[in-house]
């Protein structure tokens, strides 16, 4: 059996011979039911909960990452609740409620999903990198906050699938939230580790959302907005190992082009984008 290191990557042979469908395809898997609420006199609210199937792909799901050394897992019905409300009262200072038939009551954030306005060519490419910027700085005060432990002790969040699918931009105020908390990180990871590794799904996530903007500027939309240097370096430490991008999960979580991908393993080994203009590089 495959076991990982202290920071999370696998000790055994890489997992070469995945199908190249099956990220794309896992990417494309909802686990849960989704239904807008109305209720009089109260905001309007996100009705949530585990779809039938859901535990019967979770377990199995979560032994394959283990062997991949994803460092992550997804959490059980009860562990993904328990996280959302913990993070949902640690983020923005709210108790979330549970309504029949097991249904989590979460607020509705006004904005869109940033994937989508990535994608939107109805806004020039500067306008919508606002909102890349905005999710950046997020994630950034995210990794700040420290939750207590019962043991006394304290730890640094991280959100475990930090794509562009899982934070809310609202452009009138240009403020950005993230959500969907039900995969986290395993536990003893070293935060700077943990912290890399949501660099990684946003920055890749962000690669193939925003198709045609320039890889070198959508990089530096995100280090000027999280310039914290130990993630970075962490980050481009498991690159330097050849230990990103090459299991179902990170495929999941973003298909780039291969051109644009090798682009930002450059730029990322190399530690700094390249100078230039948004504008020039239209």
């Amino acid at each position: 059996m495959l076991g990982t290191t202290a920071d999370g990557e696998s000790s055994g042979p890489g997992f070469g011979g995945w199908p190249a469908w099956l990220g794309p395809w896992l990417g494309k898997l909802r686990l849960h039911a989704i239904e807008p609420r109305e209720r009089l006199g109260r905001p309007p609210m996100i009705a949530k909960r585990r779809r039938w199937f859901s535990p019967l792909l979770i377990g199995p799901g979560n032994l394959c990452l283990r062997l991949l050394g994803s460092g992550v897992r997804v959490l059980p019905g009860a562990e993904w609740q328990a996280r959302e409300r913990t993070l949902h009262r640690a983020l923005h200072g709210i108790e979330l409620e549970t309504g029949p038939r097991g249904w989590l009551l979460l607020p509705r954030w006004p904005g869109m999903v940033l994937a989508d306005h990535a994608r939107s060519r109805l806004n020039p490419a500067p306008a919508r990198l606002r909102g890349l910027g905005a999710a950046s700085r997020a994630l950034r005060d995210l990794h700040r906050v420290e939750l207590p432990h019962a043991d006394g002790g304290c730890e640094r969040l991280s959100h475990g699938d930090a794509t562009l699918r899982n934070v809310l931009f609202d452009p009138g105020t240009e403020e950005a939230r993230w959500f969907d908390f039900d995969t986290a990180h395993a536990p003893g990871l070293a935060p700077a580790w943990r912290h890399g590794d949501d660099l990684r799904a946003l920055v890749y996530s962000a690669v193939e959302s925003f198709a045609d903007v320039a890889v070198a500027d959508l990089l530096r939309t995100v280090r000027d907005a999280y310039a914290d240097p130990a993630p970075w370096e962490q980050l481009r430490d498991r690159l330097a190992r050849g230990a990103l991008y090459r299991s179902p999960l990170h495929l999941a979580q973003a298909c780039l082009p291969d051109g644009r991908r090798r682009e930002l393993e450059s730029l990322l080994l190399q530690g700094a984008s390249r100078r230039g203009s948004l504008m020039g590089d239209g």
